[in-house]
């Protein structure tokens, strides 16, 4: 798939985004995985685009009350394409982020 070149400091960037917004969640029904990031503020979203080639969309909640910031969700499902960026910010995330691409990398592994 290859992510285009992106400065170090813009990965150790976005690598705290993920830390404090992200999450790699596993869905057993499909046997997949998906890197995703949440939050209301467009212009970092838009930031992130640039550097992993995510999907974004508005999130739409009914519980969520109409004067509240509307969060944008961006996300991708690719396995490849999260492995990718799992392997461009994991140098840079603390242990609980890091047991958990463990776990997407030996799923990973298991599917070659």
């Amino acid at each position: 798939t290859g992510l285009k070149y992106t400065s170090e400091t813009d990965i150790a960037w976005a690598a705290g985004i993920f830390e404090g917004e992200g999450c790699l969640t596993y869905t057993k029904s499909s046997d997949s995985w998906s890197f995703q990031i949440e939050m209301c503020d467009k212009d970092i979203i838009d930031k992130l685009v640039t550097i992993f080639p995510l999907n974004v969309t508005v999130s739409k909640r009914k519980d969520r009350p109409e004067h509240y910031v509307q969060p944008y969700n961006a996300r991708v499902s690719a396995r490849d394409v999260v492995f990718e960026c799992v392997c461009t910010i994991y140098p840079y995330l603390g242990l609980r982020r890091r047991a958990k691409c463990d776990e997407f990398i030996a799923w990973y592994e298991a599917k070659q």
